[in-house]
């Protein structure tokens, strides 16, 4: 099993799980200490630069935790979505105000997304409102289900679908 880290010839800490980033110092840690016997400021100079990759890589790891936190905040949000919508589509369907309803094949006849989502549509008088989600949701709209999308895509964003939602406040 491969080391995760190791001393490169200019004497600094790698990351081996970085194949790419090991590659490219190694490379010029070589090329440097081909040089660095003519003149030593150059490794010194150089080995300045690889304190500013170290920087670099603890500056990664501090992106690669805050993203971590936003992909679990933004799960969040989406589990919110998930239950809101099936609450309100099923409501809207249960009372008829709006006509709304399922289906795992886009208007076109495809599956929605290789078979694994399915869709909720709802035709609201301020325009279509549509959302995928996976298929294990599937039971928690309790609406009507079509074999396919009855209505064509109006190209609607979510910005759109929000000022739709508003509209109908």
């Amino acid at each position: 099993m491969t080391e995760r880290f190791m001393v490169d010839d200019c004497g600094t800490l790698i990351d081996m799980t970085n194949r790419n980033t090991y590659d490219y110092v190694s490379d010029v840690c070589e090329l440097l200490n081909e040089l660095a016997e003519e003149n030593e400021h150059l490794k010194q100079s150089f080995n300045e630069v690889l304190k500013d990759l170290e920087v670099t890589t603890f500056d990664k790891e501090l992106l690669e935790k805050k993203n971590e936190q936003l992909q679990e905040t933004n799960q969040e949000l989406y589990d919110f979505r998930l239950v809101l919508n099936a609450l309100l589509f099923n409501e809207w369907a249960e009372t008829g105000k709006y006509e709304v309803y399922k289906s795992q094949r886009h208007h076109d006849g495809e599956p929605c997304f290789d078979g694994e989502w399915f869709i909720v549509v709802a035709i609201l008088p301020s325009g279509q409102v549509t959302n995928h989600y996976h298929i294990k949701y599937w039971d928690y709209f309790k609406i009507p289900s079509y074999e396919r999308v009855k209505d064509e895509f109006d190209g609607h964003t979510s910005s759109v679908v929000l000022l739709r939602y508003e509209k109908v406040i």
